[in-house]
Parts: C-alpha cells; sequence; structure tokens
C-alpha cells in the first residue's frame, strides 16, 4: 500500500502496486478502478478527451483532492489522473508526458502531490524536484526546479 486517501464525499481511495482501489461503502468490498467489470455505473474507463484508459494504470504512487473536488492520482510510469468527484459522470483525464508537447507533464513517474491553500497543485517527479500544475488550465508550469541542497530545508506553499 502506497496512499490511502478519503475524500471530500467520504469514499475511501487506496494506491498499490496493483493500481487505484476504492471502497463501495453499500457492499464494503474494495474495487480495483482499472477492473471495468467491477466500475460503478458513474466512472467510466473512457476519459473526457475520449482517451480509453490504459489497462496497466498500476503502481499508485500518491492521491489527493484540489478545492474544486478533482481528485488526483499519481502513478509509477503512468502520469497523473484527475477524476471529477463533483460530476456525476465523475469523467477521468489522464495527463502523461508527451516528448512532443512541451506543456505536457516533464516525467512519467509521479511520486508526490500536494495542493496548496490557493488551489494550485505540485507534483514531484523523476526527472524535476517539484512542478507546478494550475488545474484550471490543465497545464504544468514546465518551469521546474532541481533537488534543493541537502543541507537546505525547503517549504511548500500553504
Amino acid at each position: 500500500m502506497n496512499s490511502v486517501f478519503v475524500d471530500s464525499q467520504g469514499t475511501l481511495w487506496v494506491g498499490t502496486r496493483r493500481g487505484l482501489h476504492y471502497l463501495d461503502r453499500q457492499t464494503e468490498r474494495f474495487h480495483l478502478l482499472e477492473d471495468s467489470v467491477l466500475l460503478p455505473p458513474n466512472l467510466s474507463r473512457v476519459t473526457e478527451d475520449s482517451v480509453l484508459l490504459p489497462p496497466n494504470l498500476s503502481r499508485v504512487t500518491d492521491i489527493c483532492e484540489d478545492h474544486q473536488q478533482h481528485l488526483w492520482v499519481g502513478f509509477d510510469g503512468n502520469g497523473l489522473l484527475r477524476i471529477d468527484l463533483k460530476s456525476p459522470q465523475r469523467p477521468l483525464k489522464l495527463y502523461q508526458k508527451d516528448p512532443a508537447n512541451p506543456a505536457s507533464l516533464p516525467d512519467a513517474q509521479v511520486y508526490a502531490l500536494h495542493t496548496d491553500k490557493k488551489g494550485k497543485l505540485w507534483l514531484g517527479t523523476e526527472s524535476s524536484f517539484l512542478v507546478s500544475f494550475d488545474p484550471p488550465n490543465s497545464l504544468p508550469n514546465t518551469t521546474t526546479s532541481t533537488p534543493p541542497n541537502p543541507n537546505q530545508t525547503m517549504r511548500l506553499p500553504r
């Protein structure tokens, strides 16, 4: 188990090497997000961009929720997934590294997630220490910072 998170609607999400699991409170059973048979009717494998999610959304590294009720899920190798919790259809959007697109994620390995008080999403990736991500614009800030001096203390914005 890599990450445990309870969203604003009370759903328990668990990130593991096998993928993203959620607790169905009615049946009191965990379901794997990538198992299309077990997906609830309000959660589809097709993203809002009509892109089919890869079947191997595994190795979840971190989970968080922003102020707009978007659940963000980081993956080791599959980038970043956004689930819109406020919409009954819960549309999904997958952000991945695209070498042809400088506005894409700088890395497919997203290890840490944090939302600050202003609603900005911060990512810790394999190749970049911090990446700021502006969810309303859906574009990562390609200005990234390198790891600080190990003797230096750094704080994330609140």
